[in-house]
């Protein structure tokens, strides 16, 4: 496997010797599978798009912000060595573009026109006992409860950027592995999903995604980067991340509480999103699978050694786990 090569051939952590340009490839080597995985949903969104026919505006300001990052990343690595700020830099890029691949990928699956399963999801709700309506009334109901699941489905997005760098900062780039890979996996199984089960959620009228979701079905083709919206209502991306954030900042870890309580009502907040429940159930399920699947695909392969390679000039703390 590409991870286990990658690892067994490299330290994970540079030493003082590995500096400049020898410094800058064993980083590159170290995280190839994850930029590979990032790479092939790009190559799938160009050979996909190149029948599909989508555009997309606003790539100066990527492009912009990927090479402050990119640069920054560089800059902590040769010239001045400092691996904290070199892997908020790095893994900020890498959340960046497989953030946008993913998007473009979700927009090419909508762009199939499946036809929509919202009475079949619907009706499976009804047989668990899930009466949608009947919560939202009652969330409605209770205005602070109400602002609460609206925080937390509001902090998905600043969840993503501060584990990101409160990882980095501590010197946990295996947490920062773990987080962006299990969302990768569950990114591409939630995505399959929704290209094969369609649905534009409970009364999805007023929502900011339901015109770019008709609109893809009924063959628009230009879209603004700068107002991509999340449209895949089954299952529940909101959820899928909920759990693995939950599961990254497992104990031992200060943050795990407040994580736990931030997204355990995130998971309640199925209103918000406009899911159906069992989105939210499947989301969960794949979750949890994608987390089992990077665990024994990664197993021991994210352990560094401190004792054996002292950290880069600037870092001196050891690495938790």
């Amino acid at each position: 496997m590409p991870l286990a090569g990658t690892v067994a051939s490299v330290p994970l952590v540079p030493t003082r010797r590995d500096k400049g340009l020898p410094a800058l490839a064993a980083q590159a080597n170290r995280f190839s599978w994850l930029w590979t995985s990032i790479l092939i949903i790009v190559l799938v969104d160009s050979l996909w798009n190149f029948h599909a026919q989508l555009q997309f505006t606003g790539w100066s300001s990527v492009f912009e912000g990927l090479t402050f990052l990119v640069a920054g990343f560089v800059f902590y690595t040769v010239k001045r060595p400092n691996r904290r700020l070199a892997d908020a830099c790095h893994f900020t890029a890498l959340w960046v573009i497989f953030s946008l691949a993913g998007v473009i990928l979700t927009y090419l699956a909508a762009s199939l026109s499946m036809p929509l399963r919202d009475l079949q999801l619907s009706r499976m709700d009804a047989r668990l006992g899930f009466d949608w309506l009947s919560y939202h009334t009652f969330v409605f109901a209770h205005p602070v409860f109400h602002i609460a699941l609206w925080i937390a489905y509001a902090s998905l997005l600043p969840q993503v950027i501060g584990s990101t760098l409160y990882f980095a900062m501590t010197d946990r780039p295996q947490r920062n592995t773990e987080l962006l890979a299990t969302a990768i996996l569950s990114a591409l199984v939630t995505t399959a999903l929704f290209a094969c089960v369609p649905a534009l959620g409970p009364y999805p009228t007023h929502t900011d995604y339901y015109p770019v979701l008709i609109g893809l079905r009924e063959g628009i083709k230009r879209f603004s980067l700068d107002n991509v919206q999340g449209i895949i209502t089954m299952p529940s991306y909101h959820a899928a991340l909920a759990v693995i954030l939950i599961y990254v900042h497992r104990p031992a870890n200060r943050l795990f509480f407040p994580v736990l309580i931030l997204n355990g009502l995130m998971v309640l907040s199925i209103p918000e999103g406009h899911h159906y429940f069992v989105d939210i159930l499947a989301g969960i399920a794949i979750a949890v699978a994608s987390i089992y699947v990077i665990a024994r695909f990664s197993s021991g392969q994210f352990t560094f050694e401190h004792n054996q390679a002292p950290a880069l000039c600037g870092t001196g703390s050891h690495s938790k786990r």
